[in-house]
């Protein structure tokens, strides 16, 4: 508990400040070459290079860290080249032929990544060390900001992208016909382990006033040693972590191959109409780690039977006699596939485009379109560095109340024991630890329909207004969810193990579902003033509506999890809410100013001093701001056993009445907790309260400032200076209640509408690291 600094503020809790200083270099440099062969052909080259290191260190600093996901010892090193040829086959014909290649080679490590030994220090044993592994492990104490460095760490990855694209444009009367063809083989390699140095959850479950949750208990958990109690009454087992993980550090190489082609015609049949007509096809291909060390988990049926598939090349990978035998039991077939990449992508990705545009007056036009566009690139969002038995991460929750974490080895999951009871090859891995990750064999290729539709006027021949209706649906979103669920009702308070599909294996499997959908529907209206008397002026307003049962991935929504994605007669679809990025109104303000001093300007325009000191000065601008996202508020006492539950409102009560502050953001009394479930396979799923994204977090107000001037020191030489102000006001934007990703703490009980006092506490912002006032100066040299 020493690692914890001492409190610099007042309060139990959000009682510390911490701004430590970030650094961040960029060297980088353009070089390109242009060739004129004949009046018929040219080409051009192209090099970049960047160079971006970047250290963001942790609110504590040295061995507590206390870092967030983003935060660490970071570097980026990208080069990008281009080479492309044009050839005038005729006076309307034209070829296009570009080769690209992009090398990016990013690195993240926690700051003691190179110092062993810090964990035996504080008696974590059994902590692999080497390979930029040191430092102290994840330490999650509710309540409290994180110990130890974070997860995911160390990062380090290499991407490399080669394409090939030829262009043919053909004029023809009153069309201009374009086709063409893209080939990309994209390759990565990561080295990512989740929890390598171990991470252990103290969230206070064995401590809590029973039948309550959001107190404060995760310390007096962590510090507790688990046994029976030794009094009449007492609860047996209250201390003890009630969650350890643990990765093997093990390398990846994964390709795939995308191929794709295009025809458009461009029709002007009037002077007053253009038709876009267009169709693109897209295959992306599986992707295929190049030694076969990956797997797929795949959902073939009910009640269980599963099978777990591996490549040809990896398939005398040793398991442990434990894991084939629970494999048996659980009708978990393990097969070998000749099949790459372990599932069929789709072929038949044809996606239509349509656009025109109208004169309707000579002051009004009219613009509209419709299209298909894939999204296939990241065709599998399971993470392809946690695929066993070649990359995993092995998680032991407790599974019985007041029983603790008990390893095969006998010993208990303590923060002493640290990982001595996880073995970390896969012919000693117990099936107990084992999470699978999998997703469908027969992938849909996720895409959009994009529709829109705008009408623009002159107002003069400066000012112009439009007003669109912009829309989309997009279908087949890839979206975590946990099949080792129950698949009927369950009163609270039952053994999930013993209603879970696979109940020797880890309660969580992480398998990708591309079956989520999103619906986005908005009004945009727009004023643009182009520059008269030194002034520009763009101001845009937009009403918008976004619905979604797609869960992210990698950030929390406001679609926190599927409540009971394998309920039958519920399923994904009863969580259809508000996107995270739901924001009904956004008005956006930016413009540019010339401000009137100095030659060749209305005021004080006379005299070489005063020009060089007053005159020149230019500044522009942006102003945003935004209504609140979306936020979920989760039901305080559970209501079922194995299954999620949101809160219900409560009619006729203000959701914001009271304070509306960020200590204290929504009316408790506004949220009611559904009934509980009182029967095994009831088809009443009131218990499981109502739709998700209930209220909106605080609004966005956000000011960008700039004031710079040019400088001519000589007819070839002349000087820029700026200054740039980022959120000149300094105005904090706040994060949802019991927001708590990437490192951020959530106020304990910041969602427990049973406990008023501390229910819509805020306690972080949307910006994170960027929200406070940043000032920057700079100077260009132009020769």
């Amino acid at each position: 508990m020493n690692l914890y600094p001492s409190p610099n503020n007042s309060g139990l809790f959000n009682n510390y400040a911490s701004d430590p200083v970030v650094s961040n270099d960029t060297d980088q440099f353009d070089v390109r070459v242009d060739q004129n062969f004949s009046s018929k052909d040219n080409a051009f080259g192209r090099i970049s290079y960047v160079n971006n290191p970047v250290f963001i260190p942790g609110p504590f600093g040295g061995i507590a860290d206390g870092g967030a996901f983003f935060a660490g010892i970071q570097n980026a090193i990208s080069w990008n080249s281009a080479l492309s040829e044009t050839h005038q086959i005729s006076e309307t014909m034209v070829n296009e032929f570009r080769l690209g290649y992009n090398n990016l080679s990013a690195t993240r490590t926690q700051p003691n990544a190179s110092t062993s030994g810090i964990p035996a220090q504080f008696g974590i044993q059994g902590v692999t060390q080497g390979n930029s592994n040191g430092g102290l492990g994840t330490i999650f104490l509710t309540g409290l900001n994180q110990l130890g460095s974070n997860d995911y760490l160390p990062s380090i990855e290499l991407s490399t992208t080669s394409q090939i694209t030829d262009n043919l444009t053909k004029v023809l009367g009153h069309h201009t016909l374009k086709t063409g063809f893209e080939w990309q083989r994209l390759g990565f390699a990561i080295l990512q382990p989740i929890a390598s140095r171990g991470n252990w959850s103290f969230s206070g479950d064995f401590t809590e006033v029973p039948t309550t949750t959001g107190g404060n208990t995760g310390l007096a958990q962590m510090l507790l040693t688990p046994i029976k109690g030794t009094v009449t009454g007492a609860a047996d087992y209250v201390g003890g972590a009630d969650n350890v993980s643990a990765s093997n550090i093990a390398n990846t190489s994964m390709k795939h191959l995308y191929y794709a082609g295009y025809f458009q015609d461009d029709y002007k049949p009037t002077k007053k109409l253009t038709l876009n007509l267009g169709v693109r096809y897209e295959y992306f291909g599986q992707l295929l780690e190049n030694r076969g060390n990956q797997s797929n988990f795949i959902l073939t049926g009910k009640n269980g039977d599963s099978t777990f598939l591996l490549t040809q090349k990896r398939c005398n990978t040793p398991f442990s006699a434990d894991f084939e035998a629970a494999a048996v039991t659980d009708k978990v077939d393990i097969v070998c596939s000749s099949q790459p990449g372990l599932g069929v992508s789709q072929k038949a990705n044809f996606s239509p485009r349509f656009g025109f545009a109208y004169e309707l007056t000579h002051k009004l036009v009219a613009r509209g379109g419709y299209g298909m566009f894939y999204g296939g690139f990241e065709n599998s969002v399971v993470e392809t560095y946690i695929d066993f038995p070649f990359q995993f991460d092995l998680s032991y929750p407790y599974l019985v109340p007041n029983q603790p974490i008990t390893f095969a080895n006998g010993s208990i999951g303590t923060l002493e024991t640290g990982l001595t009871g996880i073995p970390l090859t896969p012919a000693a891995v117990e099936p107990g630890g084992v999470s699978f990750t999998g997703e469908d064999y027969n992938m849909p290729t996720p895409y959009t329909q994009g529709y829109n539709l705008t009408l623009q006027y002159a107002l003069t021949s400066k000012d112009t207004v439009q007003a669109s209706y912009v829309g989309n649906t997009v279908h087949h979103l890839g979206s975590y969810v946990n099949p080792q669920t129950p698949h009927e009702m369950l009163p609270p308070g039952l053994n999930v193990t013993s209603y879970i599909p696979y109940p020797d294996f880890t309660p969580y499997i992480t398998y990708t579902k591309f079956s989520a959908n999103s619906h986005y529907s908005s009004l945009q209206v727009n004023y643009e003033r182009r520059v008269t008397s030194g002034l520009n002026v763009l101001a845009n307003f937009t009403w918008a509506s976004c619905l979604t049962n797609a869960v992210d991935v990698l950030n929390q929504t406001a679609l926190t999890g599927y409540r009971a994605a394998f309920l039958p007669g519920f399923g994904m679809g009863k969580d259809f809410g508000r996107c995270d990025f739901d924001i009904n109104k956004v008005v956006h303000f930016s413009g540019i100013y010339e401000l009137p001093f100095g030659h060749d300007r209305h005021f004080l325009h006379t005299g070489k001093v005063v020009d060089a000191i007053l005159g020149g000065w230019d500044t522009n601008w942006i102003y945003t701001l935004q209504d609140g996202q979306p936020g979920t508020v989760g039901c305080s006492i559970p209501t079922t056993t194995g299954f999620g539950c949101n809160a219900l409102k409560v009619p006729s009560v203000g959701l914001y009445s009271g304070a509306h502050t960020p200590t204290h953001w929504m009316n408790a009394a506004a949220f009611t907790t559904p009934p509980v479930a009182t029967q095994i396979g009831q088809t009443d799923f009131s218990p499981l309260g109502g739709g998700p994204s209930q209220y909106r977090g605080p609004g966005f107000n956000h000011l960008d400032f700039s004031l710079f001037k040019q400088l001519q020191v000589t007819e070839r030489l002349r000087l820029e200076f700026r200054s740039e102000f980022f959120n000149l006001a300094n105005h904090p934007n706040f994060s949802i209640p019991g927001f708590s990703e990437n490192g951020f703490p959530a106020s304990p009980g910041a969602l427990n509408y049973n406990n008023p006092a501390g229910f819509g506490t805020i306690t972080s912002t949307r910006d994170g690291q960027n929200d406070q006032r940043e000032i920057q100066f700079a100077a260009k040299l132009y020769y």
